[in-house]
């Protein structure tokens, strides 16, 4: 089982955050609360595929802690952001022993937090997944378009197949946008000796289709275009708009 923990801010309008603004942040004794969604969300259905090899089923767990509205207030005076930041890590490190027998374990952080402590980090291929499998409960699709970065190796091509491989028995078509490398090939080869699909070559997604991007960095005009053709986009800023939706919408239970 993958685990995710997430950390994000409460919403400045979400009830009950008023409590959090009368004492700030970096005051406050007691830890991050931190929570554990109610639901696990799959990643992959178990099943065996035309090819016959046998498709891992999984799940992920989401724990997650909602910074209070203060900690922006901090944040923004030079004498007490390190307070702030030395409360996080102090949470962080407490989340790494009490889940580090959980599974595989990522930590990420919302998109706006990101930003403010200029964090980097790579989201877990797990994810794409999720949003993957949820997408095809909603609506079949026989269409998939696939982004990779400038450079990448043979890792993220396995990663790729090993997303696209319970769908691709009935996929019609499968299009590969950005640059040309001996892993893309490699995909290539994969998708016809075992499938029979010939992936094409294009400058843009696939119309109707689910896009997997793991490009990261794209230009606002190729997203412009790209969403004209009314495809589904799984990259890293959706997958953590999701957790920061999943994690705000309750049923969610408080972890000692």
């Amino acid at each position: 089982m993958k685990t995710v923990y997430f950390l994000t801010a409460t919403d400045n309008k979400e009830k009950g955050s008023k409590a959090y603004t009368k004492v700030s942040f970096r005051k406050r004794k007691e830890p991050l609360p931190v929570y554990r969604c109610s639901r696990r969300y799959l990643f992959a259905e178990g099943a065996p595929s035309v090819a016959g090899n046998p498709v891992p089923g999984g799940e992920i767990q989401i724990y997650f802690s909602l910074l209070p509205n203060g900690f922006f207030q901090d944040m923004k005076k030079a004498g007490r952001r390190k307070g702030c930041i030395r409360k996080i890590s102090g949470t962080l490190d407490l989340i790494e022993n009490i889940l580090r027998d959980s599974g595989s374990l990522s930590v990420l952080f919302s998109e706006e937090l990101c930003e403010i402590f200029q964090r980097k980090q790579e989201i877990p291929a797990e994810l794409y997944g999720v949003l993957l499998l949820n997408r095809r409960k909603e609506r079949k699709f026989k269409r998939i378009s696939i982004s990779m970065p400038d450079e990448y190796g043979s890792l993220l091509t396995e990663t790729v197949i090993g997303l696209v491989e319970p769908y691709l028995a009935g996929t019609e078509t499968v299009v590969f946008t950005g640059t040309e490398s001996e892993s893309t090939w490699d995909l290539e080869d994969y998708l016809y000796d075992e499938y029979g699909i010939v992936m094409c070559y294009e400058s843009y997604p696939a119309e109707n289709s689910v896009w997997l991007d793991f490009g990261r960095q794209k230009g606002m005009s190729f997203l412009q275009a790209a969403s004209k053709r009314e495809t589904y986009h799984i990259n890293d800023e959706r997958i953590l708009k999701f957790l920061d939706t999943t994690v705000k919408s309750g049923y969610n239970t408080k972890v000692n």
